[in-house]
């Protein structure tokens, strides 16, 4: 047999091998039409992003990854696709105040939780290439050596054989099993990307709720401080009618105990303003005493407008949704894995066999083939990876109902909240005017003698209750519309639209 024979018997002839690799480009070229998510921090506008999420795929330093409290951010990560920008000249030094849209874009580029949810989502992303290259054909090189014996030869010889080939193989049709296994990975990573814009409103809200509870409580500070005032001035009066024998000591200590109660309230206030001051510092690694809030109080989230189509768009909700998508399309990729694969194959092989020194006998040798692959028992493993897969379906679709009664609940909460305020509102200014004038009174016609110290003490009391509840009030509306803001999932992009440019 002549050199190069059994490459013309394995193709055919000239024209045949021609035309299959016609057939192999073709394949290779339609393999990869398919519709390719767009990559992390793509196309997503002004919306803030963490900064690892745009980063390449690379392990770095966790403890270089959070910058130090009160410094600049970490710089230290180069993107991909663009370069790093430079933190706000108010970021650079505590000495500076930050608006409340400077610190939302550090905290997200910063936080902790936030970069967590933006790594599962390249994780996510990554895999999109893995399902895609279930599609694209693959090409091994091999290289073998070693002793060979052949039986057949007369007399039966020993040899040693060296080869070298190329194998190719392009998957034809599977029944859609590969492209449901990369349609699975596109909606696992289409709900990772939801999953990390929720932690992200989530943290916004979790930052806000924080700023408004500080800001309460100097309120409420503001008016313990009053109210240690009132009964200060209230002591002297008492002090003085009792020199003059117009009051008892009794007196003069139930006013003293009224006193040291006020002021014991004002220490409890001045400790809850620190542990909320440290739990912003915590969160965003700045001083809340440095955060210019102009936003916040605008903020007009309206609960009333929380219908269901609106919390269906909560991105939680898209999360699960997504999941529940892939989670299907992974059933079919596994069903498929369970029927008839049809293949392209093609070996290309170069050997040589030596059995003496003088004497040489090389062979090269290609085929293309088409395969079939029919599976017939595999132990039940294709049954058992549907059965779990059904399993997670059904566990998806129980963790969607849980979140649309919790976001059902939450709405429901605010809307009471609102629905509620202007007559509640209305009612506790009302009451905190009249306690106002009652307790203005009392300390007159109590100089004049007209009213006993009980009598103003009470008064006083009321007073504080009144505008107490007037505080509450005031923030459970602002909390409700910074909820509802949550609810629908805009809460980051409406407090950027209203940053001062």
């Amino acid at each position: 047999m002549r050199r190069g024979e059994d490459v013309g018997m394995a193709w055919g002839g000239e024209k045949d091998g021609r035309k299959l690799l016609s057939v192999i480009v073709a394949v290779c070229g339609l393999a990869g039409c398919v519709s390719r998510p767009e990559a992390p921090c793509a196309s997503t506008g002004s919306y803030p992003l963490p900064a690892t999420l745009c980063n390449s795929f690379a392990v770095e330093d966790v403890t270089s990854a959070v910058p130090p409290i009160a410094m600049e951010p970490a710089a230290k990560f180069t993107s991909s696709s663009e370069s790093p920008r430079p933190a706000p000249s108010s970021e650079r030094g505590v000495a500076g105040r930050m608006t409340i849209s400077e610190v939302l874009r550090r905290l997200i580029r910063t936080n902790p939780d936030v970069g967590i949810a933006a790594a599962k989502e390249k994780e996510q992303y990554a895999a999109v290439d893995g399902a895609q290259a279930g599609m694209l054909p693959t090409l091994d090189l091999t290289a073998a050596a070693g002793p060979q014996r052949n039986w057949l030869s007369d007399p039966a010889g020993n040899a040693i054989r060296r080869e070298i080939g190329l194998s190719f193989r392009q998957n034809l049709y599977d029944f859609g099993a590969a492209k449901s296994n990369y349609e699975r990975a596109s909606l696992a990573y289409q709900s990772a990307t939801n999953a990390r814009i929720a932690k992200t409103e989530q943290t916004a809200f979790d930052m806000l709720d924080l700023l408004l509870k500080v800001h309460q409580t100097d309120e409420n500070i503001a008016l313990a401080k009053r109210n240690i005032k009132a009964h200060e001035d209230i002591l002297k009066i008492v002090q003085s009618n009792e020199s003059d024998g117009n009051s008892t000591v009794a007196d003069v200590k139930r006013v003293t105990t009224r006193l040291e109660n006020a002021k014991t309230s004002l220490i409890d206030l001045t400790t809850e303003r620190t542990n909320a001051s440290d739990a912003f510092r915590r969160l965003t690694e700045l001083d809340v005493d440095k955060v210019v809030d102009a936003v916040t109080p605008r903020l007009g989230g309206n609960p009333a407008e929380l219908s269901q189509e609106k919390l269906d768009r909560n991105p939680d909700i898209l999360a699960i949704q997504s999941e529940i998508s892939s989670l299907r399309e992974q059933l079919n990729s596994v069903e498929g894995s369970g029927r008839p694969n049809l293949g392209l194959e093609s070996t290309f092989k170069a050997g040589r066999n030596m059995a003496e020194p003088d004497t040489s006998d090389r062979k090269t040798y290609a085929n293309v083939l088409v395969s079939l692959r029919v599976p017939l028992l595999d132990g039940g493993a294709n049954l058992s990876a549907r059965r779990q897969v059904m399993a997670r379906i059904e566990a998806a679709y129980l963790r969607l109902d849980k979140r649309r009664r919790e976001l059902r609940e939450e709405a429901q909460g605010a809307q009471r909240i609102t629905s509620s305020d202007s007559d509640k509102s209305g009612s506790l200014v009302a009451r905190v005017k009249a306690a106002r004038k009652v307790q203005d009174l009392y300390f007159e016609q109590f100089k004049n003698g007209s009213r006993t110290v009980f009598e103003l003490l009470d008064a006083q009391v009321d007073l504080v209750k009144a505008e107490t509840d007037l505080i509450s009030q005031n923030f459970s509306r602002r909390r409700s519309q910074i909820k509802a803001l949550l609810l629908k999932g805009s809460l980051v992009q409406d407090m950027l639209a209203l940053a001062p440019q």
